[in-house]
């Protein structure tokens, strides 16, 4: 159909940041077409995947993805959830984001300038271009539906960490930030609890962070 954003290194990148040795939840936040949270059940067995995703024809996509013959063995531990990361309070517990529900969140937010040159694709150019608060708003309801001791991990530009470390606030504390150098100019950032630690393989440079 030629919409949306087309995934790349980055979900692999962020899928690998998940590591886990007992049975564990995981939420794919503004999952897209999921490829992330397919990563991340495809390397751990006893992994659930929640994909959350806003755009009913994103969600879409995700759900036909799990209906493909090659991804049979994954689609007992892959749900799609169609709901809004912006969402707070009984209105995102409503939508299926319940709080302390989850060992790991992971995210993959639009991070692009919004003065930067935007695609005609107008699903693309919001998965792309970042929002005024967008980093508080994701990183709140992270913080809500992880568990105490939970992790999150995420993408951005490096030029965003400032904005993040402020969003973290109370959600998450303990934090060293390293840069992942890439061709793209990303940063991978994971914040892992008291639990499992990630070994993030292709970003062996993440930061970390305990989560409050």
């Amino acid at each position: 159909m030629g919409q949306g954003h087309r995934s790349g290194m980055d979900a692999m990148l962020l899928a690998s940041l998940v590591a886990a040795s007992k049975p564990c939840r995981v939420a794919d936040l503004g999952a897209g077409a999921g490829a992330a949270g397919m990563a991340v059940a495809s390397r751990l067995e006893t992994a659930e995947i929640v994909l959350v995703e806003r755009s009913p024809l994103m969600a879409q996509f995700a759900r036909r993805s799990l209906a493909l013959e090659q991804n049979a063995r994954l689609g007992s531990r892959i749900s799609v959830l169609e709901a809004d990361v912006s969402l707070t309070g009984r209105a995102r517990v409503a939508a299926g984001l319940a709080d302390d529900s989850f060992d790991h969140v992971i995210m993959n937010p639009p991070f692009n300038d919004a003065s930067d040159r935007k695609t005609p694709d107008a699903l693309k150019a919001e998965a792309h271009a970042m929002t005024d608060g967008l980093f508080d708003t994701w990183l709140r309801t992270a913080g809500a539906i992880a568990k105490p001791g939970g992790q999150l991990s995420l993408i951005a530009r490096p030029e965003s960490i400032g904005e993040i470390l402020s969003a973290c606030g109370r959600r998450f504390g303990g934090g060293r930030d390293h840069p992942v150098a890439s061709a793209c100019r990303r940063k991978c950032c994971a914040y892992p609890g008291d639990g499992d630690q990630a070994e993030p393989g292709a970003a062996d440079d993440a930061g970390t962070a305990d989560h409050a």
